[in-house]
């Protein structure tokens, strides 16, 4: 395998990890959400981030 293609390959696990790392994310906060009873919407006047984020991010 070339040098090229190593950091290739090792650029795109570490681009996969972050993907993983952000669905994980997304999870826990859909989780921490519901369990306090919280609409996005209303997520979204606490975090002042808007809805098309929070849905995003919960994807």
């Amino acid at each position: 395998m070339s040098e090229l293609n190593r950091y290739q390959t090792f650029d795109d696990f570490l681009n996969l990890i972050k993907i993983i790392n952000m669905n994980s994310i997304g999870t826990k906060i859909l989780e921490i959400r519901k369990s306090k009873g919280l609409t996005q919407e209303e997520l979204v006047e606490l975090s002042k981030v808007n809805l098309r984020t929070i849905q995003r991010i919960e994807k």
